[in-house]
């Protein structure tokens, strides 16, 4: 929803002080997982880590080619002490080449391979003493588990935030949906105001949504719910006014918020547990920053750059040392266009250096080249327009880099459409699916997740 109502006075005092008095920290702990093997307690500590849950589970058949392999911990684990050394995965003997990452918010460590599983081919797990846990205490022991690999990989899941309808529409077989679709599921139906962008915690399985008016909902094992359920947890920020854009640095276990009437954004460390009404451990805000109506907003972790589309601006401002940047800071970028008409979603893909923009009031998709250094008003390299594509009011943005593939949130038009060879498509080209029609419940879809592994 387009809203560029002013901050209230009462609203810039509020930040005003806060800012000048620093800002209170919330020291929640993180939740562990399911209940699994205890570790032993130590005489005056807490118990020694546990693996509490893997996937897939032991003794696995006909799991997707395509499947990220993960495991659960009893205690906050060193990301540093989770590698290729620590977490191994091999076939026939032969170790396995992948990638090791691990969410602190859901304790989580996961391994994904850089090729998909070999079609029915048996797999092993080992995960060494190695890790240790936040206070430098290893694993009690070793622990190896066995899957076998199918012939298919999993259907991916589109999630869709529908403003409108006041739920999240949930389609299955996103990578084949087409034309008047019934949902598969929807949630919140009840507890939405108006859900403007969505975040997908995949490690961890749990959905945010930024609510518009003053609070972001949380809804934990999302792949699972349906129909008017209770959020896991409600975070109503203490100077929240129009929450719209949203990201979760999983890593640091970080939540930005986009406040549009305020003009500005909110940090909130203890992602993963934050509850009730809260006060941001950071607010960027001031006349520096050039914020005015910030919506969509993306992290680089690898640059520790925040892009933020900003409607009322007129512009992507990107600003430097994310992690940290607090106060009325001025953006180290700032990206105008001739062809910006009101930009407000964005997505990064950092694989080409390329910045694809949603230009609702252009009826456009912008896409930038050299993201991360453009600066000043530029030229788009492309920009996907015309008739053809049946944009009206292109809002929300999923690339699915890995089938190059574009999905795009059409706010008027009730649809989301489809675009394949996303990383070359340009001027006014068809979508090749468009998602659209009575049966699909759409009302104002704003903001798209692809869950490509579900």
């Amino acid at each position: 929803m387009k809203n560029n109502n002013r901050v209230k006075l009462f609203v810039i005092c509020i930040l005003g002080l806060l800012l000048a008095a620093g800002c209170a920290k919330n020291g929640s702990n993180g939740a562990t997982g399911p209940a699994g093997a205890q570790g032993t307690q130590g005489a005056t500590g807490p118990a020694l880590p546990s693996i509490t849950w893997v996937m897939p589970i032991p003794e696995a058949t006909n799991v997707y080619i395509d499947s990220a392999i993960k495991a659960g911990f009893s205690n906050p684990m060193s990301s540093s002490t989770i590698n290729t050394a620590t977490f191994v995965v091999s076939t026939g003997g032969v170790k396995v080449t992948g990638t090791v990452s691990y969410n602190a918010g859901a304790q989580t460590a996961f391994f994904s391979p850089n090729l998909p599983l070999g079609a029915f081919a048996s797999y092993t797990v080992t995960l060494t003493t190695g890790i240790k846990d936040t206070t430098g205490n290893p694993l009690t022991a070793s622990y190896t588990w066995l899957f076998t690999a199918g012939g298919g990989s999993a259907p991916a899941r589109l999630y869709v935030g529908d403003p409108g309808a006041a739920e999240i529409v949930v389609f299955n077989n996103a990578n084949s949906a087409d034309g008047n679709l019934t949902p598969d599921r929807t949630i919140g139906s009840g507890s939405f105001t108006w859900p403007w962008h969505i975040w997908f915690d995949k490690g961890a399985d749990r959905l945010y949504a930024a609510n518009d008016t003053n609070n972001i909902l949380v809804f934990n094992n999302v792949s699972l719910l349906n129909g008017s359920v209770t959020p896991s947890r409600t975070i109503s920020g203490t100077l929240f006014t129009q929450s719209a854009g949203i990201w979760v640095d999983t890593t640091h276990d970080v939540l930005y918020i986009s406040d549009n009437s305020a003009g500005a954004i909110e940090v909130f460390n203890n992602a993963s547990t934050l509850n009730g009404t809260v006060t941001p451990d950071r607010i960027i805000w001031g006349s520096n920053t050039g914020l005015s109506s910030p919506e969509n907003i993306w992290l680089d972790q690898a640059t520790d750059q925040l892009y933020v589309a900003d409607g009322g601006a007129v512009a992507i401002l990107v600003f430097t040392g994310a992690s940290t940047a607090i106060g009325n800071v001025a953006p180290s970028r700032t990206i105008t266009s001739a062809d910006f008409t009101d930009p407000t979603s964005l997505w990064l893909d950092t694989s080409s250096d390329q910045l694809y923009i949603g230009n609702y009031g252009g009826s456009s998709v912008l896409v930038l080249n050299s993201a991360h250094t453009i600066n000043g008003s530029v030229t788009p390299d492309r920009i996907i327009a015309g008739p053809n594509t049946t944009f009206i009011t292109p809002y929300g943005l999923w690339l699915d880099v890995s089938n190059d593939r574009l999905y795009v949130a059409d706010f008027i038009n009730n649809a989301i459409d489809v675009f394949n060879g996303a990383s070359t498509i340009n001027g006014d080209s068809a979508p090749s699916r468009v998602i659209v029609g009575s049966n699909t419940g759409f009302n104002y879809p704003e903001s798209v997740v692809l869950d490509l592994n579900p």
